[in-house]
């Protein structure tokens, strides 16, 4: 199962997470009510594809999304994508384990960061992280950990 947070619906309709890998594969798109009518309708008349529509007007409310989730007897999550989402996800306190995959290549710039939208810029803002567990896949490194218990939150604006 995947879920593409995608408030307007703008996925590509080529995108690989909307083909099927097996009959029992489902795609969930997350959509706020900016999402076109007829955009909903062709993507929910795709096999293995559901929108999940929600009222706000510009994004997609994340506490309900994953109370939603729940209801569907998912308990687990995996988010892979940019660092606004992750952001928002962790200011809402939806987060509570992270996995980093860390590739022994050097890439830089002025480019996104994990963690885009919050206010983490001193090291008394920094968010504790617990239970840390490490382990090589091939040459990268894998970092596992869960935030630390009564991490202060920052504050993140709308997604």
């Amino acid at each position: 199962m995947r879920i593409i947070v995608d408030g307007g619906l703008s996925v590509s309709d080529g995108a690989q997470a909307l083909v099927p890998r097996s009959s029992a594969s489902l795609c969930v798109l997350a959509a706020s009510a900016r999402a076109p009518t007829d955009r909903r309708a062709a993507l929910t008349a795709r096999s293995g594809v559901e929108v999940w529509p929600y009222p706000e007007t510009e994004h997609v409310p994340l506490p309900e999304l994953m109370r939603d989730i729940a209801r569907r007897g998912w308990n687990s999550v995996l988010l892979e994508g940019g660092g606004e989402l992750a952001g928002h996800m962790l200011a809402a306190g939806l987060i509570d384990k992270v996995e980093f995959m860390i590739a022994p290549k050097f890439i830089g710039g002025a480019g996104a960061s994990p963690l885009q939208g919050l206010s983490l810029a001193r090291m008394a803002d920094a968010i504790p992280l617990r239970d840390l567990e490490t382990e090589f896949i091939g040459p990268d490194l894998k970092i596992s950990a869960y935030i630390g218990p009564g991490a202060p939150l920052p504050e993140s604006g709308p997604l």
